[in-house]
């Protein structure tokens, strides 16, 4: 018997699961996906596939008993322990936190639990200043990194805004002024892509819309955008909306950990080995991958998994912001 891999994520699961080559080849033949079944990764909300096939159909589909690769770990009781000293958890925002832009009351309770137990949770986002200056002040967070770690806002007591740049704002600032006649080359290059609506909230980067606003593009048209950069001499990352694109070498693992050892006093490894916990979703997050010992990636990580390096540790069963709900639980058993 001949297997391959179908990868299907519902609102709450993550299923992937073995099945006959057979059998899905006749039903995509039907389907006429136009490539070989096997290379596809499929997302279904409520029976709705979205991506690259919006329109098909799979409730006729009969799926065995899912399993999962092993490339990927579940979460298990026997890791418990593991979590017992975490105080930290570093987050990436968009589809780790939200899903199609939206916060769930679900998501944000498990956020104040989390700051209720003295765990403190830092988003951190290619988002822009804008945004992070409301999450910052609206959201329970104990501070929040931006545009792929060009800067910390956190709040002081009495609740103003402190504000820090990894380099002096005027020079940032001129650097965005160049990345901008580089998106503009981009956006010649890739007609469909737009610029992120956010673009004029952002005080540092540029970003590319790619899937937020518009509908997605393929994979090779997002590589295209980031080549764009890349050639300029500009960092380019993908995120599960926009590319962003950025002169410097800062990251967001490097912004991460100067607010830990500064504002957390966590510098050793060994600290943050035991203490630090981050989640995300998308590529961009490899360096925190990269970085973290304790990390999980929501279920809707799964397309990305074979292109990245630097894995999560864990898989959550859920996807979005449900994922992390799901962590936040263990974190908080774990502690109790």
């Amino acid at each position: 018997m001949t297997f391959s891999r179908l990868c299907l994520c519902g609102e709450s699961s993550l299923l992937e699961v073995a099945v006959q080559r057979e059998v899905a080849a006749k039903k995509f033949r039907r389907a006429d996906m136009g490539r070989p079944w096997s290379e596809i990764i499929l997302f279904f909300p409520g029976g709705q596939l979205i991506g690259r096939h919006p329109r098909i159909k799979i409730s006729h589909f009969t799926l065995p008993t899912p399993f999962l690769g092993a490339r990927m770990s579940r979460f298990a009781p026997s890791d418990l322990p593991l979590l017992s000293r975490v105080d930290v958890i570093l987050t990436d925002v968009d589809d780790t936190l939200t899903h199609k832009g939206r916060l769930s009351a679900r998501t944000l309770d498990a956020m104040a639990r989390l700051a209720q137990a003295g765990v403190r949770v830092v988003p951190v986002t290619g988002g822009c200043a804008g945004w992070c200056d409301h999450i910052v002040r609206a959201w329970p967070v104990a501070a929040v990194i931006g545009e792929s770690g060009a800067f910390r806002f956190s709040l002081r007591q009495g609740g103003a805004l402190e504000r820090y740049f990894v380099r002096p704002l005027d020079e940032l600032r001129a650097d965005q002024r160049r990345l901008l006649e580089v998106a503009r080359r981009a956006l010649e290059a890739v007609p469909a892509a737009r610029m992120a609506a956010d673009q004029d909230y952002r005080l540092v980067d540029v970003a590319v819309d790619h899937a937020q606003d518009i509908a997605a593009l393929p994979p090779e048209s997002v590589q295209t955008i980031i080549d764009v950069f890349q050639n300029a001499g500009a960092r380019a990352r993908a995120s599960s909306i926009h590319v962003n694109a950025w002169f410097g070498d800062h990251d967001k693992a490097s912004m991460a950990s100067h607010v830990l050892a500064e504002d957390f006093g966590i510098s050793s490894k060994e600290e943050r080995a035991g203490r630090v916990l981050f989640i995300g979703d998308a590529p961009n997050d490899e360096t925190l991958f990269g970085a973290s010992t304790l990390s999980f990636g929501v279920a809707n990580i799964a397309p990305h998994l074979d292109a990245l390096v630097h894995k999560p540790r864990w898989v959550c069963q859920t996807a979005y912001g449900d994922g992390f709900a799901e962590m936040a639980g263990h974190v908080l058993a774990a502690r109790a």
